[in-house]
């Protein structure tokens, strides 16, 4: 499953996959598609968000808690993603701001969730980077999760995301539904300004 999916996205002759590649990838991971929905699924749910936070972090002590910085709301979601769960290592965390609330999932680079999570190798690239990117959009990236096996996404320098979802057919066959989007904000890293 795995195998022929990256073989798929590392040669394929795709016009969308060629002009994000164009640009340097800082981020890639391929992830379970199931679990992903129900992740995916919550920041949705967010009333009035009009747009989703992507962030990678070295460690959960690296970026505020919200709870700290908000008079909103919060939602911690899934116990096995908790802050202490993640605790000295990285990962990635998402959030939405909404209206009346806010949902933030925080999911460390080892958890189940993911087949493959790598992080930037370059110096300039190591601390915490973040994109936000708008609701809409996600929305549209992320609708294939319903059918798809395994879903992998990479941004680049510019931060534009470029989703990949594997699906397989009635008749056993993979197939690829491809999707691409821009941030709202471009890449930042932890404490200048977005």
């Amino acid at each position: 499953m795995f195998d022929s999916f990256s073989k798929f996205f590392f040669y394929s002759k795709n016009i969308l996959c060629l002009s994000h590649r164009i640009s340097e990838e800082v981020f890639s991971m391929i992830a379970k598609s199931e679990p992903l929905r129900e992740n995916v699924g919550e920041l949705v749910d967010v009333l009035n968000a009009d747009g989703v936070r992507l962030e990678l972090f070295k460690h959960v002590d690296s970026f505020p808690s919200s709870q700290e910085n908000s008079s909103k709301s919060l939602r911690h979601l899934s116990s096995a993603f908790s802050e202490d769960h993640c605790e000295g290592r990285g990962g990635l965390k998402l959030s939405a701001l909404g209206s009346i609330g806010e949902c933030e999932i925080i999911i460390p680079q080892d958890a189940d969730i993911f087949v493959s999570f790598h992080r930037p190798r370059h110096p300039e690239l190591l601390e915490n980077s973040a994109w936000q990117y708008p609701m809409t959009s996600f929305q549209l990236g992320m609708k294939a999760l319903s059918v798809a096996k395994e879903t992998n996404i990479q941004i680049n320098r510019e931060g534009q995301m470029f989703i990949t979802h594997q699906v397989e057919t009635t008749k056993g066959i993979d197939t690829y539904v491809d999707f691409i989007m821009t941030p709202l904000i471009s890449m930042e890293k932890e404490g200048e300004p977005a």
